[in-house]
């Protein structure tokens, strides 16, 4: 039974047609939807390509209609803008609170402009014929609710994509109006009068377009060998419906004369009113080669026909053979006649299933029950959750990674941590590609729940999205950017640092582009937004003109195992990568903003040894290319459970980082009371406080220099001493306090 939604407001729907006029069942079957719907809770409005019947049809009934153009989609290269704009324009109008969208061409403008305004667009997909795989997948990940109007269209359009649109699908059967398809016996004998048919005849129809698609070959082949089997054979056929392919049809002609079937073969165009035409008819045919749903089955079943048909699992979700049907493989052409013969001269058998397939049409295929699915959609698709007391917060967390710990994952490390001590919050869902690299400190506390992402980048962004919208108040982004396929709920995101979009060294990649759309989008839909500095804040509004509708500058904490005491496993640590206390230490991934090549110069001329820790192979390379002559010790992984050590066994941490956003090491490095020595940018004197020794980025003279300073004991007892003041605020969880006060602050808003 379907669940009862709270709210029950009046929605109003934008109902986007491919065709401006009534092509086929698909147009037919949205325009019912749409003359069913319950008017005092749902209020259409149309949105067609162009003028035409579609429209004089709702004109008639009072309802908005709007024309926008869509090009095909082979032209949306030369002109896809315009559209756009003009369909956003029309739906800036409209207002509606969601877009349901018949066909792909419809669902590709719908979800470009759903984006864009932030409404939900449904995707009604009613083939079976697959789209090339990446425009499908585009509009699957981009709807937020598939309507297949059977089964197998979920199964045969989407089972290549696995399970990645499972949870987005939802099938509802095309619905017919019973109380208006029943047989009349009055317009019977008015068209079988008109069309020559004598009582004596069995008359085989067949409603659709005459396309490739739907087979009539296979038929009228049948046919043939039917008359072949039975010389007196009283069949006769009829087919009705639009010449849309003029070769298939005039192939049909040449067929039937080749095959002596003149006259025993009709052809009737296509016209609305189609219950006379099924009244006439003794026995419905359906003999495509594949079909969605078909709408013309379900209005002969209402019509109290029997149906003889294909063998496809289309068909077979609405007819069962040898009861209500007789179902014959594609291309069995002696099967097909033997079928024909039987329906031909067993009344008995045609009344019995004729009787059958009427029930099941009022029983399963209404249009009222049709209509009350879809309407069931249109309220799961705009309910939301409201913030309850406890919150469940959906965290991005995919910076735990195998053999790597970087400055984010530290931050988010120390959010979560916090969080989970709260009374504010139920239950923290954390994002991961496995749950191997959540850290071990957080991996057994009864709050955190680990949620696995799939390794590509679009599943994991899809899943994102729809899990922001299943379980969680609140989702937190460590990266300035959302889910690329929206977010459900509200959403705070932190960012570090610009610097791949601002810095030489990376804004000329190829995805410079696409992360500096992502950064916009997010800042302008995001319900806060934490910057680990001022100088990010600022970089930020230089560069995007925009640092979100709740900008706050925080601090990150440290974590509480960053103390100056040394404890029995520094020396393990130590001996484990062969170092000898007192070395210098370098921290971070070895990217070209890291200037490691100002330390490298003058390796051979330190005092010390230099340990660089961190860095990842690719990145040892780079620099040992450019200073072949130096000597350094290269650590690729380090451990999150060594990093404390390894600092405490130094005689100092540098970081000469060109650019940074926040910058970790140092913080910590003082916290284990070891001097930093840093290089003389903002960000890193605004977040040491002043306390670190800064040195120019661009001079090894004064980096070297700077060591040989330390060397005096003076003044390197009061370089710690300074250190360990400043970190004292930012120990353990007191610092991610003013964190949990903004998003118990956040989730309280309405």
């Amino acid at each position: 039974m379907q669940g009862a939604f709270p709210e029950q407001r009046k929605l109003k729907v934008a109902f986007v047609f491919n065709h401006p006029f009534f092509l086929g069942g698909g147009e037919i079957s949205f325009s019912e939807l749409i003359r069913t719907l319950n008017k005092s809770s749902f209020e259409p409005v149309i949105l067609l390509p162009s003028s035409g019947e579609i429209a004089a049809f709702f004109e008639k009934q009072k309802v908005e209609v709007l024309v926008t153009p869509f090009p095909p989609l082979k032209q949306v290269l030369d002109r896809p803008l315009p559209s756009l704009r003009r369909l956003l324009a029309a739906l800036k109008q409209t207002k509606p609170d969601i877009i349901h969208a018949n066909g792909s061409r419809a669902c590709f403008y719908s979800v470009l402009a759903g984006r864009l305004l932030g409404i939900p667009v449904l995707w009604h997909v009613r083939e079976t014929l697959q789209d090339l795989f990446f425009y499908d997948a585009f509009l699957g990940l981009a709807s937020k609710s598939i309507v297949c109007v059977s089964k197998s269209v979920g199964t045969k359009r989407f089972r290549r994509f696995g399970p990645l649109f499972k949870k987005k699908i939802a099938v509802v059967y095309n619905g017919v109006d019973t109380s208006r398809f029943v047989r009349d016996e009055q317009a019977r004998d008015h068209m079988r009068k008109r069309l020559s048919i004598q009582d004596s005849n069995v008359l085989f129809g067949m409603l659709g377009n005459i396309i490739h698609r739907k087979g009539y070959e296979f038929f009228l082949q049948s046919l043939a060998e039917a008359k072949k089997l039975d010389n007196q054979l009283p069949a006769k056929a009829l087919i009705v419906g639009r010449r849309l392919d003029t070769e298939y049809y005039a192939m049909l002609m040449r067929l039937i004369s080749d095959l002596h079937l003149q006259g025993s073969v009709l052809f009737e165009e296509y016209s609305e009113s189609v219950q006379p035409i099924l009244s006439a008819m003794d026995v419905f045919v359906l003999s495509s080669r594949s079909e969605g749903f078909s709408r013309a089955l379900l209005e002969a079943m209402s019509s109290g026909l029997p149906v003889l048909a294909s063998r496809i699992s289309e068909i077979e979700e609405a007819v069962a053979d040898q009861e209500n049907a007789l179902l014959i493989d594609f291309g069995d052409v002696q099967s097909m006649a033997s079928a024909i013969v039987t329906l031909s001269k067993d009344d008995a058998l045609r009344k019995r299933m004729a009787e059958r397939n009427r029930e099941r049409a009022v029983e399963k295929f209404d249009l009222k029950a049709h209509a009350g699915a879809v309407e069931h959609l249109y309220r799961r698709l705009t309910f939301r959750k409201q913030t309850t007391t406890k919150a469940t917060i959906l965290i991005d967390a995919r910076e735990f990674a195998a053999e790597r710990r970087t400055g984010i994952a530290r931050v988010l490390e120390g959010l979560v941590d916090a969080l989970t001590q709260s009374a504010l919050v139920d239950c923290v869902i954390l994002a991961v590609t496995s749950p191997e690299f959540i850290p071990g400190q957080l991996c057994n506390r009864d709050k955190v729940k680990p949620e696995i992402l799939n390794c590509s980048f679009l599943i994991s962004e899809h899943r994102l999205s729809v899990l922001s919208g299943l379980k969680a108040n609140l989702f937190i982004s460590p990266y300035p950017k959302l889910p690329l396929f929206g977010c459900r709920c509200k959403a705070v995101h932190v960012i570090h640092d610009v610097l791949d979009l601002t810095h030489p060294a990376y804004r000329k990649r190829a995805k410079a582009h696409f992360d500096t759309w992502r950064l916009r989008r997010s800042l302008e839909r995001a319900d806060l937004t934490w910057y680990d500095s001022q100088w990010s804040l600022d970089q930020t509004r230089d560069y995007a003109g925009l640092v979100g509708k709740n900008p706050r500058v925080r601090y990150p904490g440290l974590d509480e195992r960053f103390v100056p005491d040394r404890d029995e496993k520094d020396q393990s640590v130590w001996k484990k990568y062969g170092l000898n206390q007192g070395y210098i230490l370098a921290l971070g991934n070895g990217l070209p903003h890291k200037n490691l090549g100002v330390l490298l110069e003058i390796a051979d001329q330190l005092p010390r040894q230099l340990v660089l820790a961190g860095v990842s192979k690719g990145n040892q390379i780079y620099w040992e290319a450019r200073y072949p002559a130096s000597v350094a010790a290269w650590i690729h992984y380090l451990p999150d459970e060594d990093l404390p050590s390894l600092l405490r066994g130094a005689f100092c941490l540098v970081q000469p980082s060109t650019a940074e956003g926040y910058g970790y090491p140092p913080m910590e490095a003082m916290a284990c009371g070891i001097p930093a020595v840093v290089s003389d940018i903002p960000v890193l004197k605004e977040t040491t406080g002043g306390n670190a020794i800064p040195a120019e980025a661009d001079k090894p003279e004064k980096w070297l220099e700077t060591f040989r300073a330390l060397e005096n004991e003076e003044f390197y007892r009061g370089q710690v001493e300074r250190g360990l003041r400043w970190v004292e605020s930012l120990r353990g969880r007191k610092a991610w306090l003013s964190y949990v006060s903004d998003i118990e602050e956040l989730l309280n808003k309405n």
